[in-house]
């Protein structure tokens, strides 16, 4: 429970309260998905690892210094060349393209 309100606290509510009820509730609704989307989205792209901080897990997979370009009506990603966490990241994309399409 510790490691939940600490990333809670890194996230979204940073400032919190603000004094307004309904905008502290809107910000605790978004700061539990926020939560929740970002431990399901370690589960399927690091299952070998056990990542215990979102601080961490933003700075592995969310925050990518890379650049999205199209070239030839396809989408390429290029990544810095000494970035450490270039393979772990490419594993996840594999993985998350892996994955059946909702029907």
């Amino acid at each position: 429970m510790e490691l939940a309100i600490r990333d809670f606290k890194d996230q979204g509510l940073a400032h919190f309260p603000s004094g307004v009820f309904a905008a502290d509730g809107a910000s605790t609704v978004i700061a539990y998905l926020a939560q929740n989307l970002l431990r399901w989205t370690a589960l399927i792209d690091l299952p070998d690892e056990r990542v215990r901080a979102a601080r961490t897990l933003r700075r592995r997979l969310l925050a990518v210094p890379g650049r999205l370009m199209e070239s030839a009506r396809t989408w390429v990603l290029h990544l810095p060349a000494r970035w450490p966490w270039q393979d772990d990241f490419v594993r996840a994309l594999a993985r998350i393209w892996a994955l059946p399409l909702a029907t």
